[in-house]
Formats: C-alpha cells, structure tokens, sequence
C-alpha cells in the first residue's frame, strides 16, 4: 500500500495508517472468481506459463468448476470436468462458454482420460459438502 500524505497545513498525515487493508472474495453459490484467479497466479509461478494447461477438475460443478470454464472462455488453456453424470456442468451452459472459447472445455466420466496429460488437477468431493446439507 502507497504511503501517501493527506490533509491540509499541519493535518497531514499517512494514509496507510488510516486505510485498513481491503478483501476481495466475490463467492457466490455458482462462482468463486478470486480463487481461481490466485490460483492461476501460483501455476504461473510455478509453471511460468499458463497458455497452454490442462485443468483436470474432478467433482461436481460447483462454485469452484464454473470459474475454470470462464478461464478457458478467455485463456488459452484446456479444462476437463470430470464427474459421473449427474453431476456435470449443465449442457446448455457448456455449449454457451465454449461457443467462443479461447482454450478448450469439456466433460467426462472418465477418470483415466481425463487425468491423462493433465498439468493440474483439482478436485472437489462427489456430491460436495454443500449438496449433501442442501445449501
């Protein structure tokens, strides 16, 4: 945080005193965009690239798969839900992001496929927490 000075004659005084830290999460029930954003930021770190990746996410779609497919939406990257059926991502969305798609997207029930080539895989529990409680 830049340490400026505010305040007229003889009242200035550093802002960063002043302004507390601000959080930025942005979860919703379908989306959780701040997450997969630092996570994109630590595979480029670890990586030095992100062009070019394959995401496998194995889990149902929730909060934490939709923002992998928004990703692939404008990065050229490849993501491959997989999931049994009934818990995929919703067709008609699918075809929607993947209508001009900069990377690739799609979905499996097969595991062994799926995972194959992957440089990250990320995973989420069949149903998840929050499906099993009914939130």
């Amino acid at each position: 945080m830049k340490n400026e000075v505010v305040g007229g004659a003889g009242g200035r005084r550093p802002t960063v005193h002043r302004t507390p830290p601000r959080v930025i999460n942005a979860r919703t029930d379908y989306n959780h965009p701040c997450e997969i954003l630092g996570d994109l930021a630590y595979i480029r770190a670890r990586k030095g690239r992100v062009a070019g990746i394959k995401v496998a996410f194995v889990g149902e779609a929730t909060n934490l798969c939709h923002p992998w497919f928004e990703a692939a939406v404008r990065l050229p990257i490849q993501v491959v839900q997989i999931s049994p059926e009934g818990y995929q991502v919703d067709p008609a969305l699918l075809a929607e992001l993947s209508h001009n798609a900069v990377g690739e997207l799609s979905v499996m029930d097969d595991l062994k496929t799926g995972l194959q080539d992957a440089d990250v895989i990320y995973t989420e529990g069949i149903p998840s927490l929050s499906t099993q409680i009914g939130l």
